[in-house]
C-alpha cells in the first residue's frame, strides 16, 4: 500500500509542475461538479421538469453509491494526500480520501444518465474522468483513490442494469404500508452501519415518503417555460431547507449535529418528490398523472392505491414501462 501511495504522491506532484492559477481555475470550476450541491441542482430538474420516473432511478442509485462511498471511506480510514504532505495542497476537502467520492459519484450519476441523451457514454466518460483529474491535480486525492471510485460505481452500474427493473417492479408491487416499513427500515440500517453519515439515509426516507405517498403525484410534462418556473420555485424551496436549516442547525462538533442533519436532508428530500410536486399543482404548474389521487377515479388516500385495480396494474404498468423505455 505504501508503494502505490508513493507512487500516487509522486504523480501528483509532477501534475502540479504544471500548475498555474488559469489551470486551478480550470480544475477547481470541473471538481464542482462533482460536488453534491451539483448532484442537488440537476436531479431534482430531472424529476421536476423531464421524466419523474427516471428522476427516481436516479436519485436512488445515487443515494446507494453515496452510502457505499462514506461507508469505505470510514473502513480504510486513509488520509488526504495533502495531510500528508501539506506542499500539494491546491485545493481542500474534508473526510478521509479512499474512495474519491467525486469520481465514483460522477460516473455513477452520468453512468445512469448515458442512455437517455445523446452520446451519453462518451459524456459520462469524460466528464468523471476530467473530474477524476482535476481531484488528482488539486491534491486531495490520490491516483488510487480515484481508480477504485471508478471501480465502485461500475460494480453499482453493473447491478442497476442487471436488476434495477426487478426491483423497481417489486417495490411498487409491494402495499404502501410496506413500501414505508421497507424504506424506514433500509434508512435505519444505513445508520448503524455507519453512524457518521446521516445525510443519505435522510434524503432516502424523506425522499421515499414523497414517493409512496401519493398527493406528491404529478405529470412532468408542460411547456418549456411553466418548466422553467417549476423548476425556480423547486429549487428556492429545496435551498430553504438545505441551506437555511445549515445556518440554524448546530454545526458538526456541537450536541444534536447528527440526528438534525437526517432531519435536514430528509425534509430536502420530502419536498423535492412531496411538497414541491404539490406546490406545482396548486399553481396550476403541472397537472396530476392518470393514478393522482386528485383524479375521482383514483381515490383520496394510500390505501386506494393498494386496491387490484389501481395499485397492482400502476406497478405492473410502470415495470413494463421501465424495461420498454430502457430498451430503446
Amino acid at each position: 500500500m505504501d508503494a502505490i501511495l508513493n507512487w500516487g504522491m509522486e504523480l501528483i506532484q509532477s501534475f502540479q509542475r504544471l500548475s498555474s492559477p488559469l489551470l486551478d481555475g480550470v480544475f477547481t470550476v470541473i471538481t464542482v461538479l462533482g460536488n453534491e450541491e451539483f448532484y442537488l441542482l440537476l436531479a431534482p430538474l430531472l424529476f421536476w421538469c423531464y421524466d419523474r420516473r427516471r428522476g427516481i432511478r436516479l436519485t436512488m442509485v445515487l443515494l446507494g453509491s453515496n452510502f457505499a462511498n462514506q461507508g469505505l471511506k470510514e473502513f480504510f480510514a486513509l488520509p488526504r494526500p495533502f495531510e500528508v504532505n501539506p506542499q500539494v495542497e491546491i485545493g481542500h476537502a474534508t473526510g478521509y480520501s479512499l474512495p474519491s467520492g467525486h469520481a465514483q459519484g460522477s460516473l455513477t450519476f452520468w453512468g445512469v444518465l448515458a442512455p437517455w441523451i445523446r452520446r451519453g457514454w462518451p459524456l459520462a466518460l469524460v466528464v468523471s474522468g476530467l473530474i477524476g483529474i482535476s481531484r488528482v491535480y488539486l491534491g486531495v486525492h490520490y491516483p488510487s483513490d480515484v481508480l477504485v471510485g471508478w471501480a465502485v460505481a461500475a460494480v453499482i452500474l453493473g447491478v442497476y442494469y442487471a436488476w434495477g427493473d426487478t426491483v423497481e417492479v417489486w417495490i411498487l408491487e409491494l402495499s404502501w404500508m410496506a413500501q414505508l416499513a421497507l424504506a424506514g427500515a433500509v434508512s435505519a440500517i444505513m445508520v448503524l452501519v455507519n453512524p457518521a453519515d446521516t445525510a443519505t439515509p435522510g434524503v432516502l426516507l424523506g425522499a421515499s415518503i414523497g414517493l409512496i405517498l401519493p398527493w406528491g403525484d404529478f405529470d412532468a410534462s408542460g411547456k418549456l417555460g411553466t418548466k422553467l418556473l417549476r423548476y425556480l420555485l423547486g429549487i428556492a424551496g429545496a435551498g430553504v431547507f438545505y441551506v437555511g436549516l445549515s445556518l440554524v442547525f448546530p454545526g458538526k462538533d456541537e450536541a444534536g449535529y447528527h440526528v438534525l442533519r437526517f432531519l435536514r436532508y430528509g425534509l430536502v428530500g420530502i419536498w423535492i418528490t412531496l411538497g414541491a410536486p404539490w406546490v406545482f399543482r396548486r399553481l396550476g404548474l403541472a397537472q396530476g398523472s392518470a393514478d393522482s389521487p386528485e383524479n375521482p377515479e383514483s381515490g383520496d388516500s394510500p390505501e386506494s392505491a393498494d386496491s387490484p385495480e389501481t395499485g397492482t396494474q400502476t406497478a405492473q404498468g410502470q415495470g413494463d414501462t421501465a424495461r420498454q423505455e430502457d430498451g430503446e
